[in-house]
C-alpha cells in the first residue's frame, strides 16, 4: 500500500475532493497524532468473536503481555467450550468468555436507528451488539482503558497498545490504522483497484478508549465505528497511532455486500466531509445529502469507467465492476430525506444510550454489569479461582506526547 498521500495525488480524478461537498478519498487532516509517550496500563481487551477459536490466540497472548482481561464474545465460528480451552492453554491469561450466539440483547433492537431497514447490513451480524456490550461491561467493571480488537486484526505490538492507552490522558478515543490489507468499504476498493488515491481511517476494529467516559454507541450501520468516533472527532478528541494488519479478504466476492455497505458509507463519508468544511450537523440537511448523494454519483461511475477503460484481465476487475454497479443501484434508491432522517434518529438513540449506559455506570463490578446484561450464566471465567472483577485502583497515567499538527503524521494512510 502506498505511502501518504502528497497534495498532488489528491483531486486529480472526479469524486477526489476538489469540490465543495464533494466524495473525499483522504481523510487524514481530520486526525490527530498521538505521538510517542510513555506507556499507560490497559484494563481489558474486547474481542467480538465470530471466527475460529484458534483466531484468538493472538489477541489472548497480548492480554497477557500488557496485564489486561480478555473478554471474548463469541457466536458464528467462535465456539464459546472451545474458545474457553484454548484460554486455558495461555499461561497468566485473565478472560472472561462469554456465549452470545443466542443472545438478542432486544434494547438494542429499540433504538430508532435500527428500524431503518435500509441501514442494517446482515453481513455485519451481531458486530454492533457485541461493540455495545463492552461499552456497558467496561463502564459496569470501572475499567479506564478497553481496546476493542477484531478477531481478524494481527501484528497488534504490547508497545503500540501501551502508547495509544496513554493517549487517553489527550483523547477520547486512540485508533490503529490497518494499512494491510486496508480496511476500507468495498467502493473504496475498488476505487484503489481503479488505481485512484485511497486512504484508511482509523476504525473500531483496534481502538483503544475510556469507558468511563461519556462516548456514544455503535448503531446497526456499516461505518458502526466512523458514528462512534462522530463527537469525538468533532472536539479533536480522536487520535491516531501506529498500524496493525487485517487479515486479506476478497472484498468483491459477493456484490450484494457493496449493496449493504452503501448507506452506511454514505452516510459517514458525508459527515466527515461536513467536517472538512467545517459545518455542523445541523447544516446535514436535505439540500446537503442531495449533493453529496450525487457525488458519490459521480466517484462510483468514475471508477466503473476507469476499470473498462483500463479493460484489466481477469476475474477481479469483473467482480469489481459487478460490486460497484450494485452499489450504484443501492445508492440510486437512498433519499436524502432518509439520510437526515436517520441522523435524527441517531440523535435521538444518543440520549437514550447515554441514559442506559449511566445505570451501567452505577454497578461495581464486572459480575454486576453481567448479571444486568442477563450474561452471567453465559459466561465462563478462565484464569483466576473466583471471578474477582472489581476494578483494581488505576494508577494515573504517564503523560503521552502532546497532539502532533498533520504534517507528522508520516506513517499514515488515513482516509
Amino acid at each position: 500500500m502506498a505511502e501518504v498521500e502528497g497534495p498532488e495525488e489528491i483531486g486529480d480524478r472526479p469524486g477526489s475532493g476538489n469540490s465543495s461537498i464533494d466524495h473525499r478519498t483522504s481523510h487524514r487532516d481530520l486526525l490527530q497524532w498521538c505521538g510517542p509517550g510513555r506507556a499507560a496500563r490497559l484494563d481489558a481487551i474486547v474481542v467480538p468473536a465470530s471466527r475460529p477459536a484458534y483466531s484468538l490466540v493472538a489477541s489472548m497472548e497480548l492480554a497477557t503481555a500488557v496485564g489486561a482481561r480478555l473478554v471474548a464474545m463469541c457466536s458464528g465460528n467462535a465456539e464459546v467450550r472451545k474458545v474457553a480451552g484454548v484460554a486455558r492453554e495461555v499461561p497468566d491469561l485473565r478472560a472472561t468468555v462469554l456465549d452470545l450466539s443466542t443472545y438478542r440483547g432486544g434494547w438494542l433492537d429499540d433504538f430508532r436507528t435500527s428500524a431503518v431497514a435500509a441501514a442494517v447490513p446482515r453481513h455485519l451480524g451481531d458486530l454492533s451488539l457485541k461493540r455495545n456490550l463492552g461499552l456497558l461491561l467496561g463502564a459496569a467493571a470501572g475499567w479506564r482503558s478497553l481496546l476493542f480488537l477484531d478477531d481478524d486484526i494481527r501484528d497488534v505490538r504490547p508497545e503500540l497498545v501501551l502508547r495509544a492507552t496513554a493517549g487517553l490522558a489527550h483523547f477520547d478515543i486512540v485508533g490503529m490504522v490497518a494499512r494491510s490489507f486496508p480496511d476500507n468499504s468495498v467502493v473504496c476498493h475498488a476505487n484503489r483497484l481503479a488505481g485512484g488515491s485511497q486512504g484508511v481511517f482509523v476504525s473500531g476494529s483496534a481502538a483503544v478508549l475510556d469507558p468511563t467516559k461519556t462516548l456514544g454507541f455503535f448503531p446497526r450501520v456499516y461505518n458502526e465505528d466512523w458514528l462512534f468516533f462522530h463527537d469525538p472527532l468533532a472536539r479533536g478528541r480522536l487520535g491516531a497511532t501506529g498500524t496493525v494488519r487485517q487479515l486479506e479478504y476478497e472484498p468483491f466476492a459477493d456484490p450484494q455486500r457493496a449493496a449493504a455497505e452503501e448507506f452506511g458509507d454514505i452516510l459517514a463519508e458525508g459527515l466527515w466531509t461536513l467536517r472538512h468544511l467545517d459545518l455542523t450537523d445541523a447544516d446535514a440537511n436535505v439540500g446537503y445529502w442531495r449533493e453529496f448523494l450525487q457525488s458519490r454519483r459521480v466517484f462510483i461511475a468514475a471508477a466503473a469507467e476507469t476499470l473498462e477503460t483500463q479493460k484489466l484481465p481477469g476475474p477481479v476487475t469483473t467482480r469489481a465492476l459487478a460490486a460497484l454497479a450494485a452499489a450504484e443501484r443501492s445508492r440510486a434508491n437512498i433519499q436524502a430525506a432518509q439520510l437526515e432522517d436517520y441522523l435524527r434518529r441517531w440523535r435521538d438513540d444518543l440520549a437514550d444510550w447515554r441514559e442506559l449506559r449511566t445505570r451501567f455506570a452505577q454497578c461495581q463490578t464486572l459480575a454486576d454489569g453481567l448479571a444486568q446484561l442477563d450474561l452471567s450464566g453465559r459466561a465462563i471465567s478462565i484464569g483466576e479461582q473466583n471471578d474477582c472483577s472489581l476494578a483494581e485502583p488505576v494508577p494515573a497515567a504517564e503523560p503521552a506526547a502532546e497532539p502532533a499538527p498533520v504534517a507528522e503524521l508520516d506513517a499514515l494512510v488515513c482516509g
